[in-house]
């Protein structure tokens, strides 16, 4: 391979960890097309992208349970949601440690809101493990359809190409999702 299938055979699965560390889905989903095309293989994007969503949520986890006194994290535990997050929490800490991967915009405030709560450090890192196994199994195989998809509609073009429209695609609805969301928290 050359160009920017070589480019992505030997540093996408770099992108793909730090991806689903940072944003999550659309990481997740560009492997698994990358996959399709033959750049990578899917246990590789799925293993990786597990990992990289592991070190994100254990990390959180970590610093709120450390830093419980940070000006950040504060602010962010005075946020309403994660007052309501909280109240909920204390009641069984265990729930929450298992799905708030699969809980719109939790990402973030369910390893602060947990690490503020009972829960074990081992214990969430168990229960984070597994939801971040079964997360990233699930988009890479999704981005491994939508693959197939864009090689339909498509056609010829290259892998790379793939990833780069799959990549856009998926940030365009995400962006369209999070403005919506934003503006149905600002409206009166």
């Amino acid at each position: 391979m050359s160009g920017i299938e070589g480019f992505i055979a030997n540093y996408g699965l770099i992108a793909v960890f730090l991806g689903c560390f940072i944003e999550g889905e659309t990481a997740a989903i560009a492997g698994g097309v990358m996959a399709h095309h033959g750049l990578v293989p899917l246990w590789q994007v799925a293993v990786t992208a597990a990992f990289g969503a592991f070190c994100a949520d254990f990390g959180i986890f970590l610093y709120a349970r450390r830093h419980q006194e940070s000006t950040w994290l504060l602010r962010q535990m005075s946020r309403p949601i994660v007052a309501r997050t909280m109240a909920r929490v204390n009641a069984n800490p265990h729930s929450l440690a298992s799905v708030f991967r699969f809980i719109p915009g939790m990402r973030i405030v369910g390893p602060m809101v947990l690490a503020q709560s009972k829960i074990l450090t081992l214990r969430f890192a168990a229960h984070a493990a597994v939801s971040a196994v079964i997360w990233a199994v699930f988009y890479a195989v999704f981005g491994v359809a939508v693959g197939e998809i864009l090689a339909r509609v498509l056609g010829s073009m290259s892998g790379a190409s793939h990833v780069l429209i799959a990549a856009v695609i998926v940030l365009i609805v995400a962006g369209g999702l999070g403005l919506w969301h934003w503006r149905q928290k600002r409206a009166p």
